[in-house]
């Protein structure tokens, strides 16, 4: 029988066939489906995983050595600096990182720590092992090798003679079938883990190519969908423009600037804006921010990675409309 999705918490329900809490004629289908899922997609009728999402995996699995080949010619344009050197180096060892990370679960370590080192939804914060996060967690050698140890931990396999990338995939790569159908590892955290490390090297790989998009949303009024403007560089930095992707309105930076005030004054803007941006839309002396900071009148956090301070925007604006501006005579 074809079952449908029923909401995330919800099991999936079969289509034509009814409950006893059936709403009527409107309903396509609100028996709940009691065969297995796929563990990657929860779609496919399967034990463990169906072959696609199998075959997904193992794709994923050798499109990541393929893209790492392709890095040592993306560090020849790019540079040493870039992100693709970082993510063509060495690693630190997957072991001696579980060392850490055991470190901070029996309080070795300041609460702060994990939050600065591997994001704010690692899940160490939640008491829980950490097998790949954002940041640094998707270079490919760490997701390989981390799950590496993991698996051959699980089916209790020897340990790799070696810590190179190649031995990882093969490794994975002769388990992968197996692994689909063992039940006390999951094997769709490591379908994920897969899915955003090959996201992450194309990204790198293909920089030049990405659509860089901001914050502000298109103002023209004939503009159905408003998405936001993406930016368009030209070959002088007076030359670079923003462009709307769905009515290709083109903005000048005065016309972009006069955008994004108009985003941040209206009452939607609930968020977290830089503290230049919010500084550029309320023309305050510094003594007057400095105020509205010290007093608690402005929320503030900084950020760990960039070192920029972001403001809570709504604090801003209520700070705007409560302190009044001095009358200044000629």
């Amino acid at each position: 029988m074809t079952c449908k999705w029923n909401g995330r918490e919800n099991p999936r329900t079969l289509l034509g066939r009814h409950g006893d809490d059936c709403p009527g004629e409107t309903c396509s289908g609100c028996a709940p489906c009691t065969e297995p899922h796929c563990r990657v997609c929860s779609v496919a009728h399967h034990e463990g995983t169906c072959a696609e999402c199998m075959a997904a995996t193992r794709a994923d699995l050798h499109e990541i050595a393929r893209l790492c080949g392709a890095l040592p010619e993306e560090v020849e344009h790019r540079g040493v600096n870039s992100e693709a050197m970082m993510l063509w180096g060495p690693v630190s060892d997957p072991e001696a990182r579980g060392h850490v990370e055991a470190a901070y679960l029996s309080g070795r370590l300041p609460e702060g720590w994990i939050e600065a080192a591997h994001g704010r939804d690692c899940p160490l914060l939640r008491n829980d092992a950490c097998v790949g996060c954002a940041g640094g967690e998707r270079h490919p050698t760490t997701v390989l090798l981390s799950w590496q140890m993991v698996w051959r931990d699980a089916l209790e396999h020897s340990e790799a003679h070696d810590s190179e990338l190649v031995t990882g995939v093969d490794y994975l790569d002769q388990q992968l079938t197996y692994m689909g159908g063992y039940e006390h590892v999951p094997f769709e955290d490591f379908a994920r883990d897969l899915r955003r490390c090959v996201a992450h090297l194309e990204a790198v790989l293909h920089d030049g190519e990405q659509v860089e998009a901001t914050r502000v949303p298109c103002t023209v009024e004939q503009c159905q969908g408003k998405p936001r403007l993406v930016v368009a560089y030209g070959s002088a930095e007076k030359e670079d423009h923003y462009r709307c992707p769905a009515c290709k309105t083109t903005y000048q930076q005065g016309e972009y600037a006069r955008a994004k005030l108009r985003l941040l004054v209206s009452t939607g803007a609930d968020r977290h804006v830089r503290m230049q941006d919010a500084r550029d839309a309320i023309a305050r002396p510094e003594r007057t921010w400095r105020k509205w900071i010290r007093f608690g009148h402005v929320r503030t956090y900084r950020d760990t990675l960039t070192g920029q301070v972001w403001v809570w925007w709504p604090d801003v604006r209520e700070a705007e409309l409560a302190t009044p501006r001095r009358q200044r005579i000629a």
